[in-house]
């Protein structure tokens, strides 16, 4: 019981009225990822990711129309180097294909450095993830900064075993500037997984994000996403 105890305050902030922010949305969109890792010696380790995103409508002045649309194609390379037990460092580059469905769809680089920091409490899990991301799209650059909290649990017993599920919850706190603009981002994630074995798993949930805080146009999206993990 005190394990879900732990994971109240971030459940809270999925209950903060709507009302407080003067916002547009909320968008609805789903991203399926499949997410492949390859281990490469006791240290180093390689991951390839492949997102597609989807919205089913798009908010407007007089409400939410139905408007299908891919928004974009991302994959993603990382390499990660354990610096000690439940400390990684990671190095990655994703390419963008944005706006899919239009003739002359934009296109985004991202070079990306992180450093994750692991902690298994009690058969839990508890992941603190600080990111530095460049962001090249068209004409345009942008910094982004990231920071994550996530927690994951088995739902039955004290100990994740093979064929059982566990819950995971996180938060996610953004900040993107330029020498023009800044603003932050805020994201909540709750998803069920299933632990099928060590080399396979796969998660569903809902996230809730809040984009542009700080711009006096705040804007909110609900995506359900979909993950297949494959790890060698």
């Amino acid at each position: 019981m005190t394990r879900y105890l732990s994971i109240l305050p971030l459940l809270t902030l999925f209950l903060l009225p709507a009302g407080a922010f003067a916002q547009r949305g909320p968008y609805w969109m789903w991203e399926p990822e499949f997410s492949y890792t390859q281990k490469l010696g006791k240290r180093w380790s390689a991951n390839g990711k492949l997102a597609v995103q989807q919205t089913f409508n798009e908010p407007s002045g007089e409400g939410a129309a139905s408007k299908y649309q891919v928004n974009y194609t991302m994959v993603q390379l990382f390499g990660t180097y354990n610096l000690r037990p439940g400390t990684q460092l990671t190095g990655g580059y994703a390419f963008r294909f944005n706006d899919l469905l239009d003739p002359e769809p934009g296109r985004e680089h991202r070079i990306m450095e992180q450093l994750t920091f692991l902690v298994y409490p009690g058969g839990t899990r508890i992941a603190n993830r600080f990111r530095a991301e460049q962001r090249f799209e068209d004409a345009s650059f942008i910094n982004r900064w990231r920071y994550r909290i996530a927690y994951e649990t088995p739902l039955r017993g004290d100990r994740l075993d093979p064929g059982e599920q566990y819950l995971i919850t996180s938060n996610e706190v953004l900040f993107s500037f330029n020498a023009h603009e800044r603003f932050g981002a805020n994201r909540l994630y709750l998803g069920v997984g299933w632990y099928f074995s060590k080399e396979r798993k796969l998660e569903a949930g809902v996230q809730y994000r809040l984009n542009d805080i700080g711009t006096g146009k705040t804007e909110t999206a609900i995506w359900f996403t979909t993950a297949y993990y494959l790890n060698r």
